[in-house]
Order: structure tokens, then sequence, then C-alpha cells
């Protein structure tokens, strides 16, 4: 913060820690998210990938949290992967903030695009979960600020190495990310600098990038080549034709994801932030110091690569938002560093408007969150695990699995699971749509086959996770089979259970 004055320092300090204290409020806080419990489940599992149908992720994200789970011994799983995500997003803000300066923004400036950024809700959406989004974004981040901005000035292999070999784990945490990673090997490319100068970074950074895939290579080696396609394509396009049949209409095509695209202007935080890209395109968008231009042009590059992100065949959520809200306030830097002190103060000032309208538009689930955050017992990791204990009392000790689509409480309490099920509520949405000559290629169990599943193996409880319909394949079975349900967590978790125990029943010897 070189050139700032103390009380801006100080200013600096109080956004960026509010920023920091809002992550991990929302890790520790917030309910456990349904793709958490497919995320958390394939890293304690450690299931193989590309080649089970259950785990339908990159591999980098699975084998991070996998690394959590057994440098953090004990009986949780869930709280310490959401601690660590806390710890990850707040990385991303700093070298966000970082990112921020370089393309010219002020520290006071990049301190508020911080504040805004944690404040909009498509941002907050994947801050804090146990997923694969902040540990993408991070390594992007990353690898942008190994790399110089303007000029031809010297620059060590080993940094353009590590850069690309960052903008390859980013592929291989989130592989629809892949057009903000290629953007790290593209940039020099578009930079103010000399062809020859740029044609040796992308062969360094190049080389990095297939360092950075070649942990994800080895783990496909031997895998059926259908099943990967599968797997990174076709699960994308059941997805988007469940959402079809369910009359959800966020699809594939270009007009439907237009038309979802108008939600950004449907919260008050999306509208500012917006606005205040387009309040820096008037105050001086093009500036002339040659960093500057540059700035401008990364910015640009970022959006593009933004909305290619959003144009992927693929349904549309709000998450997918976040790339281009980032770039939206790299654009706004850019052009605070050409800018006059003058129209310099006019962005400040615009940023602490946009500031408090994203801020005081979240308040109230703030200021809850705060208090929630003093309470330990109300920890989203803490009750999971709570529940966990719970249903392995009810269940008592026994080797039969645990059959639902909420894994991380069998998980929790010391229990297993059908490992066929573990991708939770995908699994059961989907599988009806994979066409009949692939469902035994790809393992996938349908509906019709749940009761084979479930008497091959009978388990010892049907469990219902919270708000979650898509068990009710599984409790129809458990009520076929005069099972009666129960409840534990103080009536939100949904148990069934087998009139006679489990110990003598068939498919759970030891």
């Amino acid at each position: 913060m070189l050139g700032a004055t103390t009380a801006e320092r100080r200013v600096v300090l109080v956004v960026v820690s509010v920023a920091w204290i809002v992550c991990l409020a929302l890790a520790l806080t917030r309910s456990v998210q349904p793709d958490e419990h497919m995320y958390v489940t394939a890293a304690h599992l450690e299931g193989r990938l590309y080649e089970d149908y259950a785990f339908l992720q990159p591999p980098y994200s699975a084998w991070v949290y996998a690394a959590v789970d057994r440098l953090v011994p004990g009986p949780h799983i869930l709280l310490p992967a959401r601690v660590f995500s806390a710890a990850v997003a707040a990385g991303l803000l700093a070298a966000f903030f970082v990112l921020l300066r370089r393309c010219g923004a002020g520290a006071l400036l990049a301190a508020l695009l911080v504040l805004l950024l944690v404040h909009d809700a498509f941002v907050r959406i994947t801050i804090g979960l146990a997923r694969n989004y902040d540990l993408a974004q991070l390594a992007i981040v990353t690898a942008l600020l190994l790399l110089p901005l303007a000029g031809a000035e010297p620059v060590r292999r080993g940094r353009l190495v590590l850069a690309g070999a960052l903008a390859g784990v980013a592929i291989g945490m989130k592989l629809t990310y892949a057009p903000l990673a290629l953007l790290v090997i593209a940039w020099p490319l578009v930079a103010p600098a000399g062809t020859g100068w740029a044609r040796r970074m992308v062969v360094w950074t190049s080389a990095g990038l297939v360092l950075g895939l070649l942990p994800m290579g080895i783990a496909f080696v031997g895998v059926d080549p259908e099943t990967i396609r599968f797997n990174l394509l076709d699960y994308h396009l059941l997805n988007a034709r469940y959402y079809d049949l369910e009359g959800i209409g966020r699809g594939l095509t270009l007009a439907a994801k237009f038309q979802d695209a108008q939600r950004l202007y449907r919260y008050g935080d999306h509208a500012v932030l917006i606005g205040l890209g387009v309040v820096a395109a008037v105050l001086g968008l093009i500036p002339k110091a040659r960093a500057g231009k540059a700035a401008v042009r990364l910015a640009l590059l970022w959006l593009a690569a933004a909305l290619v992100i959003l144009l992927v065949p693929r349904p549309t959520h709000d998450s997918y938002y976040a790339p281009l809200l980032l770039g939206f306030l790299l654009l706004v830097a850019a052009a605070a560093g050409g800018a006059s002190r003058l129209r310099t103060r006019m962005l400040q000032g615009a940023a602490v408007l946009a500031c408090c309208v994203a801020v005081g538009h979240h308040l109230p689930a703030d200021v809850r969150m705060m208090r929630q955050l003093a309470d330990p017992g109300s920890w989203a990791g803490v009750q999971v695990h709570r529940a966990g204990r719970e249903l392995a009392e009810l269940v008592g000790d026994t080797t039969a699995p645990v059959t639902t689509v909420s894994s991380l409480y069998a998980l929790e309490g010391g229990l297993r699971i059908h490992p066929e099920l573990a991708a939770g509520r995908f699994t059961l949405r989907l599988n009806d749509l994979v066409d009949e000559p692939d469902q035994d290629r790809f393992r996938v169990v349908t509906s019709t086959d749940l009761p084979r599943l479930l008497m091959g193996r009978r388990p010892a409880a049907v469990l219902a996770g919270t708000r979650d319909r898509f068990a009710g394949p599984l409790t129809e079975w458990a009520a076929k089979q005069g099972w009666q349900p129960t409840a534990i967590d103080g009536g939100r978790i949904e148990v069934w259970l087998p009139p006679d125990g489990v110990s003598a029943a068939p498919g759970n010897a030891p």
C-alpha cells in the first residue's frame, strides 16, 4: 500500500478484515449444500473418479479434500473441509486484491472492490463451500500474478512454468474454467510486448500447463474413454435435459441463456456492480499509460473468457456468473489506473455507494450469520456431525451400509454408504435419463435397479436428508419393506429402520 496515508491504510485493513470474516462466517454457518455431499464424499471414499459414475467431477478438488481429511485427524469430515474452504476463499480475496492493485486500483479502491465482491449474491454462493470454484479461481488469479502485466521485462522461467502449472491445476479443479485458465497461456500473445518475448513466454507457460495436467492424465490411464466422455460432456447434457423435463427452462440454447442472464439485474448488488463498470468506462476506460492499456486488455479478455464459460452447453446456475463479476471489477481497476485524481475520487465514491447498497442488501442475513458464528453448536459441520453420531447410535454396531443421497450424515457417524449413490441427488435425478445400453457400461443405478441394489446389500437404515425430494425412491422402498420412520436431529432428518434390525440381513456379512 505504498503511497497510501495512515488513515487509508487503516480503512483498507478494516475493509479487508471484514471481507475475510464474512468468508469464515459463510463457511462455518451456512447449511450443508447438496453438492458438498458429492464433493466431500468423493474425497473421503477416494473413489475412482472417472471409472465410477458416482464421482462426476475432475479429480484435483477431490484429491485436495482427501489431503485435508488426512491432515486433520478426528471424527469430523465436513468441518475441516469448510475451514479449509474459508482459508481458500480468503486467499482468493487477497490474491485478487493484489491483482486489482496491479491493474491500477489504489489500495482503498481495491479494498472496496473486494468488499463489494464478497457481498455480491452470485459470488457468496461459492464462498466457503467445500467444492471446487474458489480452488480453481485462486489458481488462475495466482497464475496471473506470476506473469508480467506489460512490457518485455525479464521473467524467470520457473515463474512462467509455475504459472502454466497453476492454469492446469485450475482445469483439473473445474473443467469449465478452462477458458479462464487458458487466458494465462494466451496473455503473452496479446500483452503489449515484443513477439519473440511473447513466444518464449508461451512456450514455458505451456510446458507448465502440461505439467499441471499430467496427474489428471495419469488418472485417466486404463479408464474407458467413453466413460471419460460421459462424465465430462454427456453428464451436462443430461442435466440440461432434466431441467427441460422439469419445466425449469434454463436449457442449452443461447436464447434461454440470454433470458436467464437478465436475472443479473434482479438484485441490487448485481445492478450496482455492473453500474460501477459503466461508471468506470465513462470516466476513462482507455488510459494513456502502457500498463493501464495492458490492464484494460486483461480485463476485457477475462470478461470474454467468462462469457465463454456461460455459453458452455449446460444449464446456467447462479454460481457461473461469479467469474463475469470478477471481470467487471478488473475493468474498474484498469480504468482507475489511467484516471486523473478527480476521476479516481469519483470512482472511489461510486465504489463506496455500491458497497453501501450491496452490504445493506445482505445486512440482515449478515447479522444473523454473525450471531450464529458465536455459537459453535450451530455451525454446519458441527450439526452434521451431531446428526451423524445420533444416526450411528440409532443404527448400532453394523457393517451394513446406510442408504442415502445425503452421505455426509452417515460418514460423520462412522458408517458405510452405498458408493453407487455417492453422487447424491445427481445419481437419482439423472440415472433414468441414461440410455439403457449405457447403464451397465457406466455403472448407473436406475430407479428400476434400485431394489436389486438394496436387496443385494441390504441397508442398516434409509436416511432422507433435509429438504431432499430426491430421497423419495429410497423411502418408498423402505416403506414397501415394512420399515418404520423415526426422526433425528431435532426432527429435521427422517430415518427408516427395519423392524427386526440388520444383523441377520442378507449381504451384510463382514
